[in-house]
């Protein structure tokens, strides 16, 4: 009889793009956009170096480059500082994970987001600020653990990013001096774009998934609650014989 006979045979996923130990540019790409950002804020801030979006100044003016400046530059240095840190985890796990693409993708997106901010806002308001970069990547990374990553199950992985995201992103309250369409505009890009890197890149995702194949041995146990009696020479009586 085979030794394989009434055997489990189990497969699972042990590694994948995320187990991968994280790229070695991750901390200077990181570096590198966050020093870009507070050097555009302290020109903007200290030396009145003129960085903002406005209507006037795109659709006026035709000054197309500031929805992309627009995203360098901060009102003051708590709005910098508020940005900063989720800024820096999700640039981090992005680049060290998928590459600089990613992080370029959000720079390059948002900033066409952000005509579509100017469009809706009066056109002597201005716009400033890298909160839509940041509601981007961090859209952007969820929905990639979400799709790619097959460790767990697709309920667990949905469930726990939603739970991420609602924790990080959802506002605690209303203050008029913010664009909650530019928030929720960056949100619905990055998961948009996310949706379609995973779509393009599949292929290769899959081709980093390792897989470990077990044998588990049958578990031979009496589920029928029953006692079964047990016999050994030294429990057996033995019946005197009459003559």
């Amino acid at each position: 009889m085979s030794i394989l006979a009434g055997m489990e045979i189990q497969t699972r996923l042990v590694a994948n793009i995320f187990t991968r130990k994280l790229s070695a540019a991750a901390w200077p790409l990181t570096l590198a956009w966050v020093l870009l950002v507070y050097g555009a804020s302290y020109l903007f801030l200290e030396k009145g170096i003129s960085l903002e979006a406005s209507g006037l100044a795109v659709f006026k003016d035709h000054e197309w480059w500031r929805p992309w400046s627009a995203l360098l530059v901060h009102s003051d240095l708590a709005h910098l500082l508020s940005n900063t840190p989720w800024l820096v985890v999700f640039m981090f796990l992005l680049n060290g994970v998928f590459g600089a693409v990613p992080v370029l993708l959000a720079f390059l997106i948002t900033g066409l987001g952000n005509f579509i901010v100017l469009a809706t806002m009066p056109p002597q308001v201005s716009l400033v600020g890298a909160s839509g970069v940041v509601h981007f990547v961090g859209a952007m990374w969820v929905t990639l653990h979400v799709l790619a990553d097959h460790r767990e199950g697709l309920r667990p992985r949905f469930g726990s990013g939603l739970f991420l995201l609602l924790m990080l992103f959802i506002p605690g309250d209303y203050r008029p001096n913010i664009s909650y369409l530019g928030h929720a505009l960056g949100f619905l890009l990055g998961i948009t774009t996310g949706v379609g890197y995973y779509i393009l890149n599949r292929q290769r995702f899959s081709t980093l998934e390792v897989y470990e194949t077990r044998l588990i041995p049958p578990v031979d146990f009496d589920w029928s609650g029953e006692d079964v009696p047990v016999n050994s020479p030294q429990s057996e009586q033995v019946e005197p014989t009459l003559h």
